[in-house]
């Protein structure tokens, strides 16, 4: 006998970003997940929420929009914290008005850096950029309007169609064969299939409260995680540069240590995500077969 709610959806926003569409790929008869983008569903917008959950009617709601230019956060802290933390505020409350639940991605950067260990749920955050305080902004807004929230924490996410250093790495050596790598930030690169199907675990296990959901393995710098990405797509002649944050005048601050245990998924009895090396290959591989960048 079908489960009454077996055909209501998981309705992810931010469905145009790297998360969301990664979600959405993971969808299935039994278990349909549809990503909205900001045309269907504006989290800083309470009609467009009411009018997409009214349409959807979704078990569940996992919010992957969010304004993740760390620069353009610290130069436009306003449009950050109406994106990050007033909207995800606005969509539990729609949530928990509707008795859906909600799963809220957050960043590593809501910690400060200077943990020489990778961080816990125990550990208290202390962002130091406009992102870092409008993502944390958002996690206690949306536990505020609902204490049952599922916040999910991640590091560097990266995958094919990505927008940051590691998604592009390709495309950039396809154009040049010097490249640069930060060499004074170290987390832990998170591949966004491995990031969504941890996420699907955690809604089939009904859990709340806040988990950090990085892939394992020893933290890394960018250049660790291009050397890699570049030897194992068998492009070893391109030669990386080893550059500090500083020498690259970015606006916003960034912490330098921020990789984080997920102690509590391992309590839950959850295998710890793969090495992030392991990660790595396989989006090597999957970059090479994946879709071509678009000419510009």
């Amino acid at each position: 006998m079908s489960h009454p709610m077996s055909n209501h959806p998981i309705l992810v926003t931010g469905g145009g970003g790297l998360l969301g569409r990664t979600l959405a790929s993971l969808s299935t008869p039994d278990r349909p997940i549809v990503a909205v983008g900001r045309s269907e569903l504006d989290v800083t917008d309470a009609e467009s929420i009411a009018r997409a959950l009214g349409r959807h009617r979704p078990t569940a709601v996992v919010n992957a929009a969010a304004m993740t230019d760390v620069d353009g956060c610290e130069r436009d802290p306003e449009a950050a914290m109406l994106a990050n933390a007033a909207g995800p505020g606005l969509l539990a409350e729609a949530c928990t008005r509707s008795a859906t639940r909600l799963v809220h991605v957050s960043t590593d950067f809501v910690f400060d850096g200077t943990k020489r260990e990778p961080y816990t749920t125990d550990d208290t955050p202390k962002p130091i950029s406009v992102y870092g305080r409008s993502k944390l902004e958002g996690e206690l807004t949306v536990l505020a309007a609902q204490p049952g929230a599922l916040i999910v924490r991640t590091s560097w996410l990266f995958g094919v169609g990505g927008k940051n250093f590691a998604s592009r790495i390709f495309e950039y050596a396809s154009a040049t064969n010097r490249l640069k790598g930060i060499v004074d930030m170290r987390s832990l690169p998170t591949y966004a299939p491995d990031l969504a199907a941890r996420i699907l675990e955690l809604i089939n296990l009904d859990t709340s409260g806040t988990f950090h959901c990085c892939n394992s393995g020893e933290p890394a710098t960018w250049f660790d995680v291009a050397r890699a990405a570049l030897d194992d797509a068998g492009r070893s002649d391109v030669e990386l540069i080893p550059v500090t944050v500083a020498e690259l005048g970015l606006p916003a601050p960034r912490p330098a240590f921020s990789a984080m245990r997920c102690v509590r998924s391992e309590a839950l009895g959850l295998a710890p995500m793969r090495p992030w090396r392991d990660a790595i290959k396989a989006f090597a591989a999957e970059a090479a077969i994946g879709p071509r960048p678009a000419p510009k």
